[in-house]
C-alpha cells in the first residue's frame, strides 16, 4: 500500500507544474526606464527587489551594479509549455540605470 501511494505521489508531482523566482511585469519599467534618469528606488518601486544583486566590471574597466529579475515555469516531463523572463539591470556608480537585457514575453 505505502508503495501504491508513494508512486502515485511521485506521479502527481512529476506533471505539477515547476516555478523559479518571482513573478514580475516587466511592464512598467519596459516603458518608462530611460537610461541615465531612471532611479533604482524608481525600479524597486516599479519592480521589487531584485532576486540577485552583483556587480559587473566590463572590458573598459567600467563598474556597475547589477539586479537580476527572473521568473520561469513549465510542466514536466517535456516543458512544452516552458515561459521564462529575465530582466538584467545594471545601474552607473550615481545609482541610475546605464543599462538593461530582457528577454520573454511582457505579460504576466
Amino acid at each position: 500500500m505505502r508503495t501504491i501511494l508513494l508512486t502515485a505521489v511521485l506521479l502527481l508531482a512529476a506533471c505539477a507544474p515547476i516555478q523559479v523566482g518571482r513573478s514580475f511585469d516587466p511592464g512598467p519599467f519596459l516603458e518608462q526606464v530611460e537610461r541615465g534618469q531612471t532611479t533604482s528606488q524608481q525600479v524597486l518601486t516599479w519592480l521589487g527587489p531584485p532576486q540577485s544583486r552583483g556587480e559587473i566590471i566590463d572590458a573598459d574597466g567600467r563598474q556597475f551594479i547589477r539586479w537580476l529579475y527572473y521568473y520561469g515555469q513549465g510542466k514536466p516531463p517535456k516543458f512544452a509549455d516552458l515561459s521564462f523572463r529575465i530582466l538584467e539591470i545594471h545601474f552607473a556608480a550615481d545609482g541610475r540605470v546605464a543599462a538593461y537585457n530582457w528577454s520573454g514575453e511582457k505579460s504576466e
